[in-house]
């Protein structure tokens, strides 16, 4: 339930930021087919001059115009918006900028909402598979440690028998006495 409303917040916050830009952007695609649409109804007359840098500064771009009237179209618009809801300034710009934006939301909702759930539904399920796969390795690793540990306690096992018999034979007390009488006279 909480993933279902964490989508619906997600898809909320979105559209609230991303709502006005997209009605600005439209009213400038608008505006762009406008201008083209005029354009290739009047085509410019081929002239009889070559195009140099300071003849091409002079005079608007065709990105200038659709800018200048794409804001002129907001302002238009907001300006309406204010004088049918009675309100002046932002509130005119706000609720052109955010006009039908309740719908647009609710249509958001669900897409985000289930979204969200599946992705977190394959997230756990990838986390569980992990899970069980490092389980198996470390399980692998603590029974061959286990298994090396063994060995290397048979292996002292073994030696320290051998040294046991090895010092209870008589031939070892007697090696050892020689060799302490050898270390005493090469110290005097």
């Amino acid at each position: 339930m909480f993933v279902l409303l964490a989508g619906a917040a997600a898809a909320i916050a979105y559209q609230a930021v991303d709502y006005p830009m997209e009605q600005i952007k439209s009213i400038f695609y608008a505006k762009e087919t406008e201008l083209q649409v005029e354009k290739n109804r009047h085509p410019p007359k081929p002239h009889s001059q070559r195009f140099n840098a300071s003849s091409m500064r002079s005079g608007t771009s065709i990105s200038t115009q659709i800018y200048k009237m794409t804001w002129d179209e907001c302002r238009a618009q907001a300006a309406a918006a204010a004088s049918q809801s009675g309100s002046g300034g932002f509130g005119g710009l706000g609720r052109f900028l955010y006009s039908n934006f309740a719908a647009t939301a609710i249509r958001a909702v669900p897409a985000a909402s289930v979204g969200f759930l599946v992705f977190e539904v394959m997230k756990r399920k990838l986390d569980a598979r992990m899970y069980e796969r490092e389980d198996k390795e470390m399980a692998s690793y603590l029974d061959r440690m286990m298994m090396e540990r063994e060995a290397e306690r048979r292996a002292e096992l073994k030696a320290a028998l051998e040294w046991e018999k090895l010092e209870s034979q008589p031939e070892y007390e007697e090696g050892r006495e020689r060799d302490f009488e050898k270390q005493e006279l090469a110290a005097n």
